[in-house]
């Protein structure tokens, strides 16, 4: 077990009730390593997590994968030591012990379907025409129990087969009956009878003539050679073995007693001892279990907490009779009450359920419970029975449901206040390590991945509070790194410049930055029609002057010139173009077109904006937001089609499209970090750092290398403050040596688990991008050919 588990779990384990039942070791996927079962499960599940506590090598293996856990309380020893016998054979862990077979426990099988029934000890039930009890955990105390039985109730244990059949006479003539003595000598009330019973008896097994030693010892009633019928062998030899296993055994007790008294007053006391030992034994095999029984029901019990108005599920699988799982279920949102709780679980939870019970057992009927029997029934094809018990085993089994969601709730209580605590120590711990400002309550975690470098993909992850916050997770397909090169420094700069440039200002902070240039953008007035055109006549290699009067103009004006400008042309039909984007040759080179494009494109609101563009201007176009198109609308296929055709020598023009509906504000990229994590040593941490330097921000920033697990972060000469505001402090920032942090810091295992997920989300991004490139083709490249095209091309082709 990694050290940074340790806490946390002796914490939670201390909240588990010191109560029997069985608990389940998880590994960090949730996968069961190991079931147990104890007396105590707070002080057996202590042993694990104990500082300093030394393990067999297999165990301590288990230990160190050792993430989670999950308990089951139970109502007894015995009920804990089947309920794990039934989930080791179902979830086969892999530090478990696992049989064979079933042969770990016995029942005792009543072969009631027989005139004369037997009474046997057997691991499995195969026979439905048979009556068992059980199961049983000792089979040495069952027989035991059964040999003292015998001596009460003298059943008979051959296993010779015993029926009633016709016995034709010696002269041919018939049936006759065979008159025999059944003078009983077990029991005083039977003495003395003389009772007389006509009775064919054949023994298919052998033929005996005489009755075996067991009758003389009177521990059976000879029924192999007809001294009992049926019907008396039956009260007297096993109804009351089966009212003793039914739990009707105030009778055995109260001999037992007697003679128990008997053989004490007689100073017979080695015969009291063993008639105690006997007593103690019956008591013992009567221990009331729920677990597992001979019924072959197939139900779910589902047990509902509510605490500080938060709803917790437990579902216990019962099927053919066994408890073989039980699932848990934290539910958000509120409630008021249980019915409520079931009414909107019930649904969500059986719809998508493959096996389905005969019977739900819950604690409280639904709000709507004739709707719900409905969609149960239409669900199955069958009626599935809503049960609300009020006594008997499944009464048993709901209040053992309900008693493990109220645990459950706890436990789950419990580890959220210690996940809470432990992540409020590692920031406050983060937050003197790094010299903070604050708590860094929102760290950034950034990584690079590519393959060979190809499909390079800069990824970047978000903790609020310790937690992942994935609806901010963000990725980047790098631009600046040619396909086949590696540099990671670059990539990563790409990556934190993309990123942070909202925190910059964004087009605010680019009209504010121009406007210092003496240039300012803003929607052209009606004196600026005789610049655009001077302008638009300057660059004729570009544009043309056609139908300057129509749409709407932004510029960029510099003192009495216009140096920039673009339009939206509206077409006939509706769609949107952007055309007339013309920069003067002494103001390129600087941006100062996309500027103007982003100004222009910030006030349209709703809808998409086209714009057919020489292919070498693609990355330019896609820095402001254009996409390509997948299908091209007709009004520019024509015109695609128009510029070939006048000069059949340039390159296919690119269609590409803005939406603005996909252009809102990113509430991701305009929260701004308390802390930015770089997977890195100091090269990385170097790269970023300039960033932040070139857009004036004042973020706190820190490198994580992965061989030694070191720690960097940025710190300018002679002074003790790690992070200077850029900008305000030393021009020339160096990285130092790695801090000195404890191995078991909470503080480096939070910025690893950050690491881990940026690694983790970067190589994700990276495969997916891979797998669209093996089912792209060339002919995407080429505008004016959809999907129907491309496919009827490629038939052509084959």
């Amino acid at each position: 077990m990694t050290s940074s588990q340790l806490p946390s779990l002796r914490r939670r384990v201390k909240s588990v009730p010191p109560a029997p039942g069985v608990y389940r070791w998880l590994d960090v996927k949730g996968n069961v390593l190991y079931v147990g079962k104890a007396k105590n499960l707070k002080n057996r599940m202590q042993t694990y997590v104990q500082a300093g506590k030394k393990h067999s090598p297999w165990t301590e293996i288990m230990v160190r994968q050792i993430a989670d856990f999950d308990v089951t309380v139970t109502n007894s020893e015995l009920e804990a030591l089947i309920l794990e016998a039934n989930l080791i054979k179902e979830l086969r862990p892999k530090y478990n012990i696992l049989l064979k077979d079933d042969k770990n426990y016995v029942y005792v099988q009543v072969t009631t379907q027989e005139a004369f029934p037997r009474i046997d000890i057997v691991r499995q039930m195969d026979d439905p025409h048979t009556t068992y009890f059980g199961p049983k955990t000792s089979a040495l105390e069952v027989r035991e129990s059964l040999a003292f039985l015998r001596t009460l109730f003298p059943y008979r244990s051959c296993k010779m087969g015993i029926s009633l059949t016709p016995n034709p006479s010696p002269d041919g003539g018939g049936e006759t009956s065979v008159e025999v003595d059944c003078k009983s000598p077990f029991s005083p009330r039977e003495k003395g009878l003389g009772m007389r019973v006509s009775l064919d008896v054949v023994c298919r097994d052998r033929d005996r003539p005489t009755p075996c030693v067991d009758y003389h010892i009177k521990q059976c009633s000879a029924p192999c050679i007809g001294l009992i019928s049926p019907e008396r062998y039956r009260a007297l030899a096993i109804d009351g073995v089966l009212s003793f296993f039914r739990g009707k055994y105030q009778e055995v007790e109260a001999i037992l007693a007697e003679r128990m008294k008997e053989a004490a007053a007689a100073k017979k006391f080695e015969v009291a001892a063993k008639l105690r030992d006997q007593l103690s034994r019956m008591k013992k095999m009567q221990e009331q279990q729920i677990i597992s029984d001979t019924s072959g029901a197939n139900s779910d019990t589902i047990g509902a907490a509510l605490l500080s108005g938060h709803a917790f599920i437990v579902l216990l699988k019962e099927r053919d009779g066994k408890l073989i799982g039980e699932e848990s279920f934290a539910l958000q949102g509120t409630a008021e009450n249980l019915s409520d709780v079931l009414e909107q679980f019930l649904p969500q939870y059986y719809v998508t359920a493959s096996d389905l019970p005969d019977m739900i057992v819950v604690g409280e009927e639904p709000a709507d419970r004739t709707a719900i029997d409905e969609w149960l029934q239409n669900l199955r094809g069958k009626k599935i029975r809503l049960h609300v018990p009020e006594r008997g085993k499944k009464s048993k089994l709901l209040l053992l449901a309900e008693k493990n969601a109220d645990s459950k709730a706890r436990q789950s209580e419990a580890k959220w206040e210690s996940e809470v605590r432990k992540v409020e120590h590692a920031q406050k711990e983060l937050a003197g390590l790094l010299g903070l400002p604050s708590i860094p309550k929102r760290i950034e975690g950034y990584d690079i991945s590519h393959l060979g470098g190809t499909a390079t993909v800069g990824s970047m992850v978000v903790f609020v509070n310790g937690k992942p916050k994935r609806e901010h997770y963000r990725s980047f397909n790098i631009k600046s790194v040619l396909h086949g090169d590696i540099d990671d420094y670059k990539s990563l700069a790409e990556t934190l410049r993309r990123r942070l440039k909202y925190l910059s200002g964004g087009l605010k902070e680019e009209l504010r930055q121009w406007k210092e240039k003496e240039i300012i953008i803003r929607k052209a007035k009606k004196s600026d029609q005789s610049g655009i055109a001077k302008l638009i006549k300057a660059n004729p290699e570009n544009l043309s002057s056609d139908d300057l009067k129509k749409g709407e103009f932004c510029v960029a004006a510099k003192k009495d010139s216009i140096v920039a400008c673009c339009r939206i042309f509206e077409h006939p039909t509706g769609l949107r173009e952007l055309r007339s984007v013309c920069v003067a040759s002494k103001e390129r080179g600087q941006s100062l077109g996309q500027s103007v494009i982003r100004a222009l494109l910030e006030k349209q609101k709703r809808g998409k904006v086209y714009i057919v563009i020489d292919p070498a201007l693609e990355q330019y176009y896609a820095d402001v937001g254009f996409r390509h198109v997948l299908t091209m609308p007709p009004v520019l296929s024509e015109k695609v089609k128009k510029i070939l055709s006048d000069d059949p020598t340039l390159r296919p023009p690119a269609v590409m499209m803005f939406d603005s509906l996909q252009h809102k504000p990113d509430e991701s990229f305009l929260s701004m970090p308390d802390l930015i994590l770089i997977d890195g040593g100091k090269g990385q941490l170097s790269a970023c750092v300039e960033v932040l330097k070139e857009l004036k921000l004042a973020i706190p920033i820190a490198g994580l290398a992965k061989r030694e697990e070191e720690i960097f972060v940025p710190s300018p000469p002679s002074s003790p403050d790690p992070f200077p505001r850029w900008g305000k402090g030393s021009d020339s920032t160096q990285i130092g040596d790695p801090l000195v942090v404890p191995k078991d810091s909470e503080a480096r295992f939070l910025l690893q688990r950050i690491r881990d997920e940026a690694h983790r989300f970067a190589n994700a991004k990276r495969e997916k991008r891979l797998e669209s490139t093996l089912i792209s083709s060339a002919m995407d490249q080429v505008a004016g050919i959809g999907p129907k095209t491309k496919a009827k091309k490629l038939k052509d082709a084959i």
